[in-house]
C-alpha cells in the first residue's frame, strides 16, 4: 500500500503542476465499442488531423472508423487491422469521397492476403476496392517466402537478433530498398 501511495502522490503532483484534471472518472461512452480504436492509434490519428489542419473533425473520423470497420467485416482492431481501418478512414474523410483513395494494404486485405475477414465484407465496397486498376497487382498477392537467413544475408549477417529486429522495424532508406528487392517491389 505504501508503494501505491507513493505512485499516486507522484502522478497527482504532476497533474497539479500541469493543470490536468485529477480524481475525475471518464464518462462511459458506448461508441468506443463501435470504432474500437486503440489508444495509440487515437493519438496518431489526432496528430494526422492536426497536421492537416482538421483537428476539429476527430468525431467525424471516429464515425468513419466505425463505418469502415463494418464495411471490412468487423476486423479485430489490433495491428495491422487498426492501421488498415484507420488509414482508410483518414483517406475517406480527407478526400471527401469514400474509397476514392485506397492504400495497398487495404487492397491486400480485400483480396484476402491476410486471410478471411472475421465477418463478411460489404460486397459493394469490396468490388470497388478490387475493381481499381491498382488492385490487379494484388489480386493473387502472397508474401514472398523469405527466410530469416535471407533477411540476415540482406540486412546484416553480423547483427544480433535485437539489432536485426530494430533495423527491420525502423528501416532507413537503405534497408527499405533492400526489403523492396527481397519482397519483389510490392
Amino acid at each position: 500500500m505504501e508503494a501505491l501511495k507513493a505512485v499516486s502522490e507522484h502522478f497527482s503532483s504532476i497533474a497539479h503542476e500541469n493543470d490536468l484534471p485529477t480524481g475525475k472518472l471518464s464518462e462511459y461512452d458506448v461508441f468506443l465499442y463501435e470504432h474500437q480504436l486503440p489508444g495509440g492509434m487515437m493519438g496518431t490519428l489526432k496528430n494526422q488531423l492536426t497536421e492537416l489542419g482538421m483537428e476539429n473533425r476527430l468525431d467525424e473520423l471516429l464515425e468513419e472508423v466505425a463505418r469502415v470497420r463494418k464495411d471490412f467485416g468487423y476486423p479485430v482492431m489490433a495491428t495491422p487491422y487498426s492501421q488498415i481501418v484507420g488509414s482508410q478512414s483518414v483517406f475517406n474523410i480527407t478526400s471527401g469521397k469514400r474509397y476514392e483513395i485506397v492504400p495497398d494494404e487495404v487492397i491486400k486485405y480485400a483480396a484476402g492476403a491476410y486471410g478471411e475477414p472475421d465477418g463478411p465484407m460489404d460486397q459493394d465496397v469490396k468490388d470497388k476496392i478490387l475493381g481499381s486498376p491498382k488492385a490487379k497487382k494484388f489480386i493473387n498477392w502472397a508474401p514472398p517466402d523469405v527466410s530469416l537467413k535471407d533477411l540476415r544475408r540482406e540486412i546484416g549477417s553480423g547483427l544480433s537478433d535485437e539489432q536485426l529486429l530494430l533495423r527491420l522495424l525502423n528501416p532507413d532508406a537503405e534497408v527499405k530498398e533492400k526489403l523492396r528487392r527481397l519482397y519483389g517491389g510490392v
